[in-house]
């Protein structure tokens, strides 16, 4: 006797309607994708009531707000210890999957709740620039679709970029016109109708910019200017692909931040004629950061280091030197303004990977200047020797073994994604060392096994994927083995699909015009390579 319920079709966990065929990747369903954007599909055998059962609940021991069950479900996942002659349940398989794509979703909708809080002050200040429905369509499109997508590591709630970004818009026009330029990109990423309203909004943003800009640049209190920048040059990566324009936005910033007082007493600490034990007791409440302050120099840090790689030798004179920028930075990246149960936690945007971006940046940078001269050739060989020791940091045991597994489980993404990226930086350095070394090279190959399995323990649709399309590029041309090809260009198109960057599908047409061309591993010494990527 036949099922009466079709295999091949999903209901949506959101509304639990609409139905459509299954495929392999994230089917949609448009009216909840309308309506909230971080609609996930489950078959229709996970009850819609799994969602009551993730509450935002505060711990009494700290001040930071978690995500997680209050009821704790066992998964029926099959036992490792396996014979040789047992085979992996293809139901078990997809019965994690799904739980992963509903824990996934989850956090998203607890980043949109923490989104929509600062979006609520605006409108108790009046919002200028919101007249018409079409306008609170994008607006609700920039909140709850933009600024969760962008948003990727679990941190303190005050931290989170949404809570930081939003409530600026409120005060000033100008900014509200860049909000609805990115929910219109965010829209456009996956809706060829709505690409026409990104480039006007953009264009209209834009008309204004250099007026804006100028005016603004020396204002005492210019930080809503750093987080229209920032947004501008997140908003290229959903729809734009403009990296010179990029590029523009990001010195601007950089700029910006560091005529910040506060930068200035950072880098000052080490004044002439005091002790240090005594300038630390002085200065450290006066250039102690803002969680605002601390989460925008962090965005800056991360577009800044992901950039380089798709700069060509014209563009590079436009930013400074890695090697001179992260020295400015780092007294303020390096401060931890809350007591968190995992240290990263005070990293809203890289988390653990914070000190692996800084060896991708510097990596990116040496090789705009390949081929080397000597000087070059021995900070490549310095930084090779850092990202080969890399060691990321662990779960804390008081964490492992007292916080509920869904905190864990996004604090261990955390730590896998410092290990890709000090991977990326790795296989990058060792190509430009070494440009006869074929990708087949037996410690290559164990990194991109140890990638693989990297990779395989981020979740479906992990919203930690956002900022790994650095290494994901690198890594990807030194694959060889068709399995691991094509289970890589399978991730790269689910978390594609979760997040709706379009970074995701201009890496995967990359990687099949390298691997096809037959360039593989050899790409990465040659820029001319990179010129249609975007990331």
């Amino acid at each position: 006797m036949k099922n009466k319920r079709s295999k091949s079709t999903h209901g949506c966990v959101c509304c639990r309607k609409r139905k459509v065929k299954c495929s392999e990747t994230l089917p949609e369903c448009a009216q909840c994708v309308r309506n909230s954007y971080i609609c996930v599909w489950a078959e229709g055998v996970v009850p819609k009531s799994s969602l009551n059962e993730f509450q935002l609940q505060k711990k009494q021991t700290s001040p930071f707000v978690f995500v997680y069950g209050n009821k704790r479900q066992k998964r029926e996942i099959q036992s490792a210890k396996r014979t040789e002659n047992e085979t992996v349940s293809i139901k078990s398989v997809d019965r994690v999957r799904r739980q992963d794509q509903l824990d996934d979703a989850i956090f998203r909708k607890y980043v949109a709740s923490l989104c929509s809080q600062s979006a609520l002050l605006g409108f108790g200040l009046g919002f200028p620039g919101l007249f018409s429905p079409k306008d609170a369509y994008i607006y609700d499109a920039f909140v709850n679709g933009f600024m969760v997508a962008v948003s990727t590591q679990l941190t303190h709630e005050r931290l989170q970029p949404g809570a930081v970004f939003i409530p600026h818009g409120a005060a000033n026009p100008w900014l509200l016109d860049v909000f609805y330029a990115c929910g219109a990109a965010f829209l456009a990423a996956n809706r060829k109708d709505m690409r026409e309203l990104a480039e006007s909004r953009m264009a209209k943003v834009m008309g204004q910019f250099q007026q804006i800009v100028v005016r603004s640049s020396f204002d005492s209190d210019n930080k809503w200017l750093v987080v229209a920048l920032l947004s501008l040059a997140l908003r290229e990566k959903f729809y734009g692909l403009d990296g010179h324009r990029t590029v523009l936005f990001l010195k601007m910033v950089f700029q910006l931040i560091r005529n910040w007082p506060k930068t200035r007493l950072a880098n000052s600490r080490h004044s002439e004629g005091l002790p240090e034990d005594i300038r630390s007791v002085v200065c450290e409440q006066t250039w102690l950061l803002t969680p605002i302050e601390r989460t925008l120099v962090e965005s800056y840090a991360y577009n800044y280091s992901i950039i380089g790689l798709v700069l060509d030798q014209k563009s590079q004179i436009l930013l400074d030197s890695p090697f001179e920028v992260f020295e400015e930075l780092q007294p303020l990246l390096d401060q931890q303004l809350y007591k968190c149960p995992a240290p990263w936690m005070n990293n809203p945007v890289m988390g653990a990977a914070l000190p692996a971006f800084e060896l991708a940046s510097k990596a990116g940078w040496l090789q705009l200047h390949y081929p080397f001269d000597e000087s070059l050739r021995h900070q490549a060989i310095a930084l090779l020797r850092h990202a080969k020791y890399f060691v990321p940091p662990v779960l804390p045991p008081e964490v492992r073994f007292n916080q509920p597994k869904h905190v864990c489980k996004r604090l261990l993404d955390s730590c896998h994604a410092a290990r890709i990226v000090a991977q990326g930086a790795y296989i990058l350095l060792y190509k430009l060392l070494y440009p006869e070394t074929l990708e087949m090279e037996s410690d290559i190959q164990r990194r991109i096994s140890d990638f693989i399995s990297d990779l395989e323990q981020l979740s479906f649709h992990s919203s930690i994927s956002a900022i790994l399309t650095w290494p994901f590029s690198i890594i990807g041309t030194a694959i060889v083995e068709k399995d691991q090809r094509d289970y890589m260009l399978w991730r790269l198109h689910n978390f594609g699909c979760a997040i709706k960057n379009s970074c995701f599908d201009i890496i995967i047409e990359f990687l099949n015009r390298i691997w096809k061309s037959g360039l593989g591993w050899q790409a990465l010494l040659d820029k001319t390579n990179f010129d249609n990527l975007f990331i």
